[in-house]
């Protein structure tokens, strides 16, 4: 597997925050294979049911979700939420989001597939790993996610349910805290979690940052992580100056700013930017320089992570625009 160099603006859609705001949610519908509107989907093992939930939020349709139902080669049901390729002539932005989501995962799981042994084991989040599981048939640390981390009972009845389950284990949570702690410390830590006959690697997604409450409700901690929505302008180099402004701004806090020149403010600070097309940006920054060196902020594409390799961790795939990166983790002595 070859890396490719992590672009910042990744050009990607962002997918809706509804589960930080109320929302209700529904069957639209469910597929059988057979089925005229059963889709095609190139997969590891074959598709038992799609199901299509519909979420709403303030009155009008949010996002639909497609998952799939699956039995993996020891003949257990599983569920996996999935990308699907658009048939629509003219997509919009959301169709467009889950073709490009759909068309990255397809070649990174086809890689994975290609390039990693029978004994490969990857640590990624709960959904990136069912993911994983159905396109690739590669092992994960954790299928199922920690009901603990959702303090609200509906949101929390909502992803078990497409989930297909719970982790009554501890992988989530140990997971979430590795993902928060100093990344060198964390590094050496899943190095010795690690069984010895597996072959290590991490996965992650610039969308992972969407479950960053639940990484904080597991690992109990907060994170000096924000994230504002820039709307598209006519120019969008004035767009990108506004987020690089609005990124040091934390760097700033209580100095003179006469302190620093503008060129070491950007250097200093910390982010990321998703561009929405037809909305603008999605920035997100890093508040505080003491979580510069958090293993969730370097894996990542942030600004400050950028040729900035971990000793422990290879950079061994990346997607274009930097969306899905894969990270071969070192075995422990």
């Amino acid at each position: 597997m070859l890396a490719g160099g992590a672009i910042v603006v990744l050009g990607l859609p962002d997918l809706p925050f509804f589960w930080h705001r109320p929302f209700s949610y529904s069957k639209q519908a469910e597929l059988k294979p057979g089925d005229a509107d059963f889709p095609k989907l190139e997969s590891r093992y074959p598709l038992d049911k799609l199901t299509r939930y519909a979420i709403t939020r303030d009155g009008g349709n949010a996002l639909t979700l497609p998952v799939a139902d699956y039995r993996d080669a020891q003949g257990q049901t599983r569920r996996a939420m999935v990308n699907l390729p658009t048939n629509a002539a003219v997509p919009g932005p959301t169709e467009a989001a889950q073709q490009l989501r759909h068309d990255i995962w397809a070649r990174a799981a086809k890689s994975i597939a290609s390039h990693v042994g029978p004994h490969a084991l990857f640590l990624s989040w709960w959904d990136d790993g069912q993911r994983l599981h159905l396109l690739s048939g590669a092992d994960s640390w954790g299928l199922l996610p920690d009901a603990e981390g959702w303090r609200d009972g509906h949101e929390r009845q909502f992803w078990l349910e497409l989930a297909g389950g719970r982790d009554d284990g501890q992988k989530q949570r140990q997971l979430a805290r590795w993902l928060t702690m100093d990344a060198a410390q964390a590094v050496k830590e899943m190095a010795e979690a690690v069984p010895k006959d597996k072959d290590a690697y991490v996965l992650v997604t610039v969308d992972d940052l969407a479950r960053l409450g639940e990484i904080e409700n597991l690992a109990g901690v907060s994170l000096p992580l924000e994230t504002q929505v820039f709307p598209s302008g006519e120019n969008f180099h004035a767009l990108i100056a506004q987020v690089k402004r609005w990124a040091g701004e934390s760097e700033r806090t209580g100095k003179d700013q006469n302190d620093k020149p503008a060129q070491q403010e950007e250097a200093a600070s910390n982010y990321l930017v998703q561009q929405l097309p037809g909305v603008g940006v999605r920035a997100w920054r890093v508040a505080d320089p003491k979580a510069n060196d958090l293993l969730i902020t370097r894996l990542l594409p942030f600004t400050g992570s950028l040729n900035r390799p971990l000793e422990g961790l290879q950079l061994v795939y990346q997607s274009e625009q930097a969306y899905l990166s894969v990270y071969r983790l070192a075995k422990s002595p």
